[in-house]
């Protein structure tokens, strides 16, 4: 059996999902590095974070050991396909950069927000709401990383419909898990919501309130 028919017929459709999220996460990373004028290595380094962040700290969380990437190292290979993908066309211009990373950030934030509450429904144990929030842990650990690393304010800590987007979809997820359905469509109807959700929110400046800061003379404290 070559490669390609093991990848066909003995890939279910989870792993494929898991390797597109990946792959499409780490894209995201390797563009923001390659715009921050970084080099090989530390493009590979934030695509790599991007990619896994999300996915190790859930593991962490939920006690699951090694982590996806140790168990399958097919997952490196994967990372460092998008950063060769990255330097294939880093001569985006700015417009067309800043579509490119939207859609490859909403795209990996939906896939792994599913991915999340699935591997949390997984567990012998698990809620409502650890589903929700393991999905929303694997959907933007990652991309905070990215930011962080690339010295941006992280998009979770803005108004942007970001982690929001990323629970809508972990509990459309559990909820088509209650019924017997094939897991092609479990899987891809809240991935679509997700990413559609995420991509009209930007589309439509759609956001989360957004307190303002107290009055400065208000909060000083008498001397």
């Amino acid at each position: 059996m070559t490669m390609f028919d093991y990848f066909l017929y003995q890939v279910n459709y989870f792993s494929w999902a898991d390797y597109l999220g990946t792959f499409t996460f780490a894209l995201s990373g390797a563009l923001v590095a390659q715009k921050r004028s970084m080099d090989l290595f530390g493009i590979l380094v934030v695509a790599f974070c991007t990619a896994v962040g999300g996915g190790t700290l859930r593991d962490l969380c939920l006690g699951l050991g090694p982590v996806t990437w140790v168990r399958e190292p097919i997952y490196l290979m994967v990372i460092a396909a998008a950063a060769g993908a990255a330097l294939c066309v880093r001569n985006l211009s700015s417009a067309a950069f800043l579509k490119a990373m939207l859609f490859f950030d909403a795209f990996g934030l939906a896939v792994f927000a599913v991915i999340g509450a699935k591997v949390a429904m997984a567990q012998e144990q698990h809620s409502v709401s650890i589903v929700i929030i393991m999905g929303v842990v694997t959907g933007v650990a990652g991309g905070m990383l990215r930011d962080i690393i690339c010295n941006e304010v992280p998009l979770v800590l803005q108004k942007e419909v970001y982690a929001s987007a990323a629970a809508v979809g972990a509990a459309f997820y559990y909820g088509l898990s209650q019924y017997d359905l094939p897991e092609v469509i479990t899987l891809t109807l809240p991935i679509v919501a997700t990413l559609g959700l995420r991509i009209l929110s930007v589309c439509r400046n759609w956001s989360l309130p957004v307190f303002q800061p107290l009055n400065q003379s208000s909060i000083h404290l008498n001397q």
